[in-house]
């Protein structure tokens, strides 16, 4: 239901699109696994963990299509703060 990682932030990625790929999971399914899931877990969905008015605007664009997923581009607060493209 919820992953997480302490020690290598990517590997949360790749966990999930590898979920995707092999069919497991849906994406909107996989996605929850880090977001709205572990929010809700810890008591701050009314804050974080979905896209909602009012709550914390962070997100991650990402290429699913390499072998190995790749994040695009970065937003935190609404504001773009990385892109590799």
């Amino acid at each position: 239901d919820i992953m997480c990682s302490d020690y290598s932030p990517m590997s949360m990625l790749h966990a999930a699109m590898a979920l995707c790929r092999e069919g497991t999971t849906a994406v909107h399914e996989a996605v929850n696994m880090l977001t709205i899931n572990p929010a809700e877990a810890a008591g701050i969905a009314d804050d974080t963990g979905s896209i909602a008015v009012g709550k914390a605007a962070d997100l991650v664009l990402v290429d699913d299509s390499r072998p190995v997923p790749a994040v695009l581009k970065t937003f935190i607060d609404g504001q773009e703060v990385f892109c590799s493209c």
